[in-house]
């Protein structure tokens, strides 16, 4: 039984179909979508070095392209992902006193939370901020 260069592209362009889905990062795509080009030119009778031209055309062109879109909404995913593993910035807690060393206990999204003054904040107590996490700290600001 013989198989068929267009079958082994195509099996290729699934292969990495599947394995852009697990992974995530476009360039697969790009190669499964230029492996499709070279069952294309094969189901055409194109030789073996035209369709490994082809393909090669095909993955260069889509890989600059996917740099290129990468590039241009990095800022925008950056401020995204940033906001989304940090969704406790920006909320507030109420602060009933301090001790010596600026710290206090607050209670916030129904737990106990250990809490510090930035620098330069005067420890008073009332309505403060969240600026910043560090472990299990939260970093606060008067607000």
């Amino acid at each position: 039984m013989t198989i068929s260069l267009t079958v082994v592209w195509l099996v290729a362009a699934a292969l990495l179909g599947i394995a852009e889905m697990l992974v995530g990062t476009f360039y697969l795509l790009v190669l499964a979508g230029a492996a499709l080009v070279a069952a294309i030119a094969s189901f055409a009778d194109v030789t073996l070095e035209w369709q490994m031209a082809a393909f090669a055309v095909v993955a260069l062109a889509g890989s600059v392209w996917v740099r290129r879109w990468r590039a241009l909404n990095a800022g925008v995913n950056e401020k995204e992902v940033h906001q989304l593993q940090n969704m406790d910035e920006g909320q507030l807690v109420q602060v009933a006193a301090f001790d010596a060393q600026g710290r206090t206990k607050v209670q916030y999204r129904g737990a106990e939370w250990m809490a510090q003054a930035e620098e330069g904040q005067e420890a008073v107590a009332g309505v403060w901020r969240i600026v910043e996490i560090k472990g299990n700290v939260l970093m606060i600001r008067k607000n």
